[in-house]
């Protein structure tokens, strides 16, 4: 009988241990999958958006009035810019696009 109990008492601990290690690594997994984006988009004036960003979004839509650009910094330090937009055909809009011009793709 105490054997039993012994033996009860060590997979008890040993299941404890095991879920601990499961859970702290996951946990690490979580946080190295985590998006680059260390902060949310923050308003910015349609002055400070790089002419590359306007010449892309002009591009994608010609007919289109940019409303308003928000911007932000990823982890890298790289700056990803939202360009919200309006046109007749395609109503109100956002675009993501990288400092220079090109389309931002997260990753």
């Amino acid at each position: 009988m105490k054997k039993f109990i012994m033996i009860f008492a060590l997979t008890g601990f040993i299941v404890t241990g095991i879920t601990q290690v499961v859970n702290a690594q996951t946990e690490q997994e979580q946080s190295q999958a985590a998006p680059q984006e260390k902060s949310e988009f923050k308003s910015i004036d349609l002055t400070d958006l790089p002419e590359d960003v306007k010449t892309a979004a002009r591009e994608n839509d010609a007919a289109a009035v940019i409303l308003s650009a928000e911007v932000k910094t990823l982890t890298t330090g790289d700056k990803v810019y939202r360009v919200n937009l309006k046109s007749s055909a395609k109503g109100e809009y956002a675009l993501k696009f990288n400092a220079d011009g090109s389309a931002y793709e997260k990753e």
